[in-house]
């Protein structure tokens, strides 16, 4: 977990996550739909429902950084997969910029967030975006519980590893998991240019379930979330999946905003919390 994700979770931060909730809940107890302008001057509309549209409203700098890489790398006529969409920030984004005759795909398994999910991909006129219900793991077929923390909301859900509902948190529910190989032979889905992973510490799952896919498509840059605590909680280290990728034949990337430049140590990798993956790094964007 990041720093800012320590002081979030504190007592005091919880404190101040709370207030900053009621304040936001009263500007927008409409539930009109709330503009932002996302790096790169894209605009994008949000129902005011669900952490991550409280975060962007109310945390300037909410993945400045990530939205910024990720506009300036799309381009017209793009795949792009993105696992973890929640209420949709990336997917619209990527809708806006891949266009008609880019195909985008969004997997949430959370039925709540997917359903705010399609209303912000309605909302927005997304053509190009095919929502799929399901968590993308190691495993093709079942289902496991999606849950999250005490402490933590909607924006923090992650998978357990049995398929044992907790029936003491009334935010954990079943949800159908599948793999990246058996979805994309399914879906006849040939190529992708671009996958954003964020699914708190089940990233390296999802690329144990994606390595025939991976292995297939040349050319793809891959943004995924690297946190030692998620990782730990979900049975495995940040290098199981570094060096999973580096068998395939991606390097990998960190950016850093001071330099303007893509590191490549080990250490500005383990600290990143967001991790790039590309096997030319002429590929990478900048920003």
């Amino acid at each position: 977990m990041s720093v800012t994700s320590r002081i979030r979770h504190s007592i005091i931060g919880r404190s101040v996550r709370k207030v900053i909730h009621t304040s936001y809940r009263m500007r927008n107890a409409s539930g009109e739909p709330v503009s932002y302008s996302l790096p790169g001057g894209v605009g994008i509309q949000l129902y005011p429902e669900g952490e991550v549209a409280e975060f962007l409203a109310v945390q300037r700098f909410f993945e400045k950084t990530e939205l910024a890489l990720v506009t300036a790398y799309l381009k017209r006529g793009m795949t792009v997969i993105d696992i973890g969409a929640n209420i949709g920030v990336y997917s619209i984004l990527a809708d806006k910029i891949v266009g008609p005759t880019g195909t985008v795909w969004a997997f949430e398994p959370s039925l709540e967030s997917y359903s705010r999910l399609q209303k912000n991909l309605k909302l927005n006129g997304c053509g190009c975006v095919r929502p799929v219900r399901a968590a993308l793991s190691a495993q093709a077929g079942g289902f496991l519980p999606l849950k999250n923390d005490a402490g933590f909301g909607d924006a923090y859900r992650y998978l357990a590893p049995a398929a044992v509902e907790d029936t003491g948190n009334p935010g954990s529910e079943l949800v159908a998991v599948t793999t990246l190989n058996a979805f994309s032979r399914e879906e006849k889905i040939r190529n992708a240019s671009f996958l954003k992973i964020d699914v708190e510490g089940g990233e390296y799952a999802v690329f144990q379930g994606a390595i025939d896919f991976l292995s297939s498509i040349p050319n793809a840059c891959i943004m995924f979330e690297s946190d030692p605590e998620w990782c730990r909680r979900a049975g495995c280290r940040q290098e199981d999946a570094f060096d999973l990728l580096t068998r395939l034949g991606f390097g990998l990337y960190a950016w850093q905003n001071r330099s303007r430049k893509w590191l490549t140590s080990d250490q500005a990798l383990l600290t990143a919390g967001t991790v790039w993956a590309c096997r030319e790094a002429a590929g990478l964007p900048a920003i």
